[in-house]
C-alpha cells in the first residue's frame, strides 16, 4: 500500500512493502520544489517551459530525499504510445540535465540492474509500475489514454517477460495519483473506440450529460492488469484525483495545458 512521507517541504509517496523487498519507488508531488507559478513548485518536466535550472533543482530535492545520485538517472521523451524499453548502466544520465538526452519516443522504462533510476513524469495520465520481487525487475509505463487503448500494461509485463520469464500472477502492480471519472469527460467517439477494441470497457465508464462520458483511467489499467494475469490483491491503488487534488498535484486539465509535472521514480536497491 502506498504510504504518504513528508521530508522538509517535500511530500510523496512510497510503497514500503516494495522496498523491504528491493525496489524503491516513490511518486512525487508538487509540494516543496522551487519553480513558479503555474509549474509551482516541485516541477521535474523539462519540457513543459519551466527555467530549465529550477527543473534540475526540483529534481535534486527528490534525489536527496531518497538519496539517489543524479548520474543513476534515467528518463524517455513520452509520446502517448505503448513502447517499452530495457535500461542499463550505459542509459545512466540520460534526461536528466537536458530533454533532448532522454530515450526517444518511449512511455514505459523497466530494469533488472541494482541502482539504476528510472523515471516517468505526469500531469492527469496514470502512473503504473510493477515489480518482480524474486527476479527483482522493476519497470515504470506512462498510461495516458491512449496508452490504455494500446494497453500499455500488457506491453509492459511482455517486455519484462521476455528478459526473464515468469508467471503474471508473481507480479506487484501499482498505479498513482491520476485524473479520476469524477473529472475526466470524454465524448462519445472516444466511448465507442474503446467499447470497439475492448469487450468490458463500458465497465470504465459512466453516463455523464447527453453524448458525454466520465472515463475511469485507473479502472480500464487495474482490469488490463488482471486480464494479463496480475492478481487483484497484487495491485495498490493510491486513488487521488490529479485534478481535484490540484493543490497536490499537477493536472493538465485543471492548468488549461499550461502546468508541471510530478513523477514516478524507481530503482532497485
Amino acid at each position: 500500500m502506498w504510504k504518504r512521507v513528508e521530508k522538509g517541504k517535500v511530500i510523496y509517496y512510497t510503497l514500503p512493502e516494495w522496498s523491504a523487498h528491493g525496489a524503491q519507488v516513490i511518486m512525487s508531488t508538487r509540494a516543496g520544489g522551487v519553480s513558479k507559478a503555474p509549474y509551482d513548485q516541485l516541477n521535474l518536466g523539462l519540457h513543459v517551459g519551466d527555467a530549465s535550472e529550477a527543473v534540475i533543482a526540483n529534481r535534486r530535492l527528490l534525489l536527496a530525499a531518497n538519496r539517489w545520485r543524479e548520474e543513476d538517472f534515467v528518463s524517455a521523451q513520452q509520446v502517448h504510445g505503448n513502447r517499452v524499453l530495457y535500461v542499463g548502466a550505459p542509459d545512466r544520465g540520460c534526461g536528466f540535465y537536458d530533454y533532448e538526452s532522454a530515450i526517444k519516443d518511449t512511455d514505459g522504462l523497466f530494469t533488472a540492474e541494482q541502482g539504476v533510476l528510472i523515471a516517468t513524469f505526469y500531469a492527469d495520465c496514470l502512473p503504473l509500475a510493477l515489480f518482480h520481487p524474486t527476479l527483482k525487475l522493476l519497470g515504470l509505463a506512462h498510461a495516458g489514454w491512449q496508452g490504455t487503448y494500446r494497453n500499455i500494461a500488457a506491453a509492459l509485463i511482455g517486455a519484462m517477460q521476455a528478459k526473464h520469464d515468469f508467471d503474471p500472477q508473481e507480479l506487484w502492480a501499482a498505479t498513482g495519483a491520476a485524473i479520476g471519472p469524477c473529472c475526466y469527460q470524454v465524448d462519445a467517439d472516444f466511448y465507442q473506440r474503446f467499447l470497439k477494441r475492448y469487450s468490458e470497457a463500458a465497465l470504465w465508464f459512466s453516463a455523464a450529460e447527453e453524448g458525454k462520458y466520465y472515463f475511469d483511467n485507473e479502472k480500464a489499467n487495474v482490469a488490463l492488469l488482471q486480464q494479463a494475469g496480475v492478481k487483484k490483491e497484487n495491485i495498490s491503488v493510491l486513488g487521488l484525483c490529479t485534478a481535484c487534488h490540484d493543490d497536490l498535484f499537477f493536472s493538465y486539465r485543471k492548468g488549461a495545458g499550461k502546468t508541471g509535472r510530478h513523477g514516478l521514480w524507481g530503482a532497485l536497491i
